[in-house]
């Protein structure tokens, strides 16, 4: 899909867009809005410890006085994987279990719900996988009631799409969150198609289509005009709201060391971390310690990604959950974002870049997609000598520039990402005041 012009935006420190025309798809657009609004979220990861945009969406769009609650629908989990103990949940942080896929409150207004599947051979079956939907479906129905209510996907597995399929048919509204260019998740070319006919489906079939970045709402434009960038943001500024994990705490893990440590959070794969970078860093930085949390996703194959994370001066973490990072990022020096510029990282906008800000660190990152908003507060490197020589750079730096960067953070919080959403959504016709 070709970019189109004049994209209008929701971003840092904009106004808010211009009025819209009312919605084309939703039913029954009349009288029978209600000032509160009931928000069911099909998210593209499960409701976890590791608050990534949606489940953070979610969750703060529970506290508007808008919004009368929010109901998150998880992928569903197999009757025989709970039964046989097998499952693990995403990123492996805690084993699948009944409790663990039982319904979740969330603070006053917002429940997460795992659907589990109980029909037997529902996946070899077409009889018994379309029974299963219905049986899913209707579940999730019960628990929306009556009310009208507004439905954000952002899920492209096609094993849920029958199940999204009947629950928005009955939306008043259904919401497009584009959070990432999804099909750059796959290599196999099956999938590719797969993932981009549901995404084009979904953003042909939406009310409003909200995407992480310009690229994505450009390519959006083209299916549907009520498409808008809404950018990512963090949660560090109101750390202390967020509801604690049911995790125990784990003991730190971290390298005794006095030397400087440059720090990295979130995925590590070979479709975004470029391994020349790596490799500079860590073979001409020798005194130094780079610090990498996050699940580590390189194919057995790849050699030179082995040797470069088996080095004495590379520390991995597994995924810390979120609430715990804050010990982490307080002992970084420097933050780096060694991202390659490829078809996966333009579809991306970094929700580290404004953690790293929220503790006031230096950074140092190359040309990726949500870097140009910032630019002025972070190093951006052109090749691996550059990012080698802007690490040591950076450590530096006086208080002025990292308290300028906090402020950023906080300027760049979820609630105010969600004070922005709210305003395009009373815009668009979705919620009124």
């Amino acid at each position: 899909m070709s970019p189109l012009p004049d994209i209008q935006t929701v971003v840092p420190n904009k106004s808010p867009v211009k009025r819209m025309d009312s919605l084309s798809h939703s039913k029954g657009q009349g009288d029978h809005r209600r000032p509160g609004l009931t928000v069911v979220g099909f998210g593209e990861e499960p409701w976890s410890v590791l608050w990534k945009r949606q489940q953070s969406m979610m969750y703060h769009l529970s506290l508007r006085p808008e919004i009368d609650r929010v109901i998150v629908m998880n992928a569903g989990v197999w009757f025989t994987s709970l039964l046989l103990g097998r499952g693990r949940s995403r990123f492996g942080l805690v084993p699948l279990t009944w409790e663990a896929v039982a319904t979740q409150r969330i603070g006053e207004k917002l429940r997460v719900v795992t659907p589990i599947h109980w029909i037997p051979f529902s996946r070899s079956s077409r009889i018994f996988s379309r029974l299963d939907v219905v049986e899913i479906s209707a579940r999730m129905r019960r628990s929306i009631g009556a009310d009208n209510y507004v439905a954000v996907v952002g899920n492209i597995d096609s094993e849920m799409e029958p199940i999204i399929n009947r629950i928005i048919k009955d939306a008043s509204a259904v919401v497009f969150d584009w959070s990432d260019d999804f099909v750059e998740f796959f290599r196999e070319a099956g999938k590719r198609a797969e993932v981009n006919r549901l995404c084009e489906k979904y953003i042909q079939r939406a009310d409003l289509v909200l995407a992480v970045n310009e690229s994505l709402a450009a390519r959006a434009l083209v299916l549907n005009p009520n498409s808008h960038v809404l950018t990512n943001a963090t949660n560090f500024p109101v750390i202390d709201q967020l509801p604690q994990g049911t995790e125990p705490r784990r003991p730190l893990d971290w390298p005794k060391t006095q030397r400087p440590v440059v720090g990295y959070m979130g995925w590590i794969n070979e479709q975004r971390i470029d391994l020349d970078i790596l490799d500079a860093l860590t073979q001409r930085l020798v005194d130094w310690l780079f610090v990498f949390i996050g699940p580590l996703m390189f194919r057995p194959e790849n050699h030179r990604a082995r040797e470069i994370f088996a080095r004495p001066n590379v520390h991995c973490i597994p995924p810390v959950p979120y609430l715990e990072l804050p010990v982490y990022l307080e002992r970084f020096d420097v933050c780096i974002l060694p991202f390659l510029i490829n078809d996966h990282t333009k579809g991306n906008d970094p929700i580290k870049i404004y953690d790293y800000f929220a503790f006031g660190k230096p950074v140092v990152a190359t040309r990726t997609a949500g870097i140009e908003r910032v630019e002025k507060m972070i190093r951006i490197a052109a090749d691996p000598d550059d990012f080698v020589r802007m690490v040591e750079q950076a450590t530096k730096e006086d208080q002025a520039q990292r308290d300028s960067r906090k402020s950023i953070a906080a300027e760049n919080g979820w609630p105010v990402r969600i004070e922005a959403l709210i305003r395009l959504l009373q815009e668009t016709g979705i919620c009124v005041v």
